[in-house]
């Protein structure tokens, strides 16, 4: 009943809007033609032209936030009245014009005070004693509150490091921050069995930047076949790994934040109680809160904000599922190549590791199946899918080599095929309080440069939104 009601208001508000929008230009066009006709224009006219753009502009502002900007009716008023006096002229009553601009002068004061309320000590601050001065505020500031960002994969970071320093709380399920930027530890063998490598020339500015700053990455020359199975030339690619492990992006980006972070906790379930939001697990509450952002998976975050937003007309992101599996050899397959793709029609991809990691004398690899394939045998055992493989790889490479270590994981939702991005034209979900706000690399693509972007996104969209309020 609830969702029917505001879904009601909202269409409402929408035409009326859109009433104002139509009788505007429409306006607009009466007066140009206007002048056309008389062959002359008047300061009114213009003044007059002035008032229209300026109620379009109040249109935008509130299509864009759902809030009309304080200070645009206040401006539109001062034309007016400097419209009226023009209209008037030399000859009216000078006790009225003297109303007339003793008014203007008020509502200018207005216009001023309503400025001073950027100005910290004039401003209250809910739960603190001062403005957090580590980050520049891009000229403005934003009242700090609090907010709850569930999951700390890339996404979830950039959304941080590109917000304004605000009272920022993150919960994950994990023992550790990034998602599927993950490196498996066994004994000496390590393995980046998630996310693989960086490329140089992606085009996302910033991003590879800011990882070489807090050093959590390094530059790797590698052997690299793009076809291997149609044998196609090896040549020598560069490409971006973490300093120790692909989970050194994560690690040393969640660090620099400093924000507080609620490790293992699964959140289950958001509550709502007078217009502030809780975080509820199994057996703990977490809360109030002003804000949430889910940057998990698009199913785990609809199941947690489908009683708050209506996910009816909302696209579905498109996922491949892929298993992934580690081995560690006794000695070198004789592989040609680092990393490469297309083995056969099983094996999409393979990479050493030794040359990644540079701290174990076993040959290892991660070697990841086709999506098409991991659909077919999905629930395949684990011990099945890694003889099976070892098998395959071993003949390929005609090796005698010993399997040493063996490891296996279905990543659910590995790859992005189709992007939220492209299917409804939109960087991210958000509630119509716009207060819960889904989000995570499926709203751009499948790679951590589409994380990265995803969140500085939304963060540049959140600044704007708080500081039109």
């Amino acid at each position: 009943m609830k969702d029917t009601v505001g879904n009601f208001v909202s269409f409402v508000e929408k035409a009326v809007i859109l009433i104002i929008l139509v009788s505007t230009i429409t306006a607009i066009i009466f007066e140009i033609l206007k002048m056309i006709n008389a062959q002359y224009v008047e300061l009114a006219d213009l003044l007059l032209l002035f008032i229209y753009v300026e109620v379009i502009g109040m249109v935008r502002v509130y299509m864009i936030s759902n809030r009309v900007r304080m200070t645009y009716p206040l401006f539109i008023a001062i034309t007016a009245l400097s419209r009226l006096i023009i209209l008037q002229g030399k000859d009216s009553n000078p006790e009225l014009l003297l109303y007339e601009a003793g008014a203007i002068v008020l509502v200018a004061i207005a216009v001023v005070i309503l400025r001073l309320r950027y100005i910290p000590i004039l401003r209250p601050i809910e739960g603190i004693d001062e403005i957090p001065t580590k980050r520049k505020l891009k000229e403005k500031i934003i009242i700090l509150k609090k907010i709850a960002v569930i999951g700390t994969g890339l996404s979830a970071l950039s959304l941080a490091h590109h917000l304004p320093s605000l009272d920022i709380t993150f919960f994950e399920k994990s023992w550790r921050p990034g998602g599927r930027i993950s490196t498996r530890r066994h004994q000496d063998y390590a393995f980046d069995h998630g996310a693989h490598y960086i490329k140089e020339d992606h085009g996302v500015l910033g991003f590879n930047e800011y990882l070489e700053k807090i050093n959590a990455t390094k530059v790797l020359n590698g052997t690299f076949c793009s076809n291997i199975q149609n044998q196609s030339p090896i040549e020598e690619k560069r490409v971006i790994v973490g300093q120790k492990g692909i989970e050194s992006i994560p690690l040393e980006f969640h660090k620099k934040l400093r924000y507080p972070t609620e490790f293992s906790t699964h959140i289950k379930k958001i509550e709502s109680r007078n217009h502030e939001y809780f975080l509820l697990t199994e057996d703990k509450e977490f809360g109030p809160y002003d804000f949430i952002f889910t940057c998990i998976p698009f199913e785990q975050s609809k199941n947690l904000l489908e009683e708050f937003i209506d996910y009816k007309n909302i696209p579905i992101p498109n996922f491949d599922s892929i298993w992934t599996i580690m081995l560690a050899f006794d000695k070198r397959l004789g592989s040609p190549f680092q990393f490469g793709y297309h083995l056969n029609k099983e094996i999409s991809f393979l990479m050493n590791q030794n040359f990644k990691h540079e701290f174990f004398n076993e040959e290892c690899w991660v070697v990841n199946m086709r999506a098409e394939w991991t659909k077919e045998y999905y629930n395949i055992e684990n011990y099945v899918l890694e003889d099976y493989v070892i098998d395959k790889i071993k003949k390929f490479f005609g090796s005698s080599s010993k399997v040493i270590f063996k490891k296996s994981h279905r990543w659910r939702y590995a790859y992005c095929k189709q992007s939220f991005q492209e299917l409804s034209n939109k960087s991210f979900i958000e509630s119509i309080d716009h207060r819960l706000y889904a989000l995570g690399d499926w709203c751009q693509g499948p790679s951590m440069q589409d994380a990265w972007l995803a969140g500085k996104k939304l963060a540049k969209h959140f600044s704007e939104l708080r500081l039109q309020i």
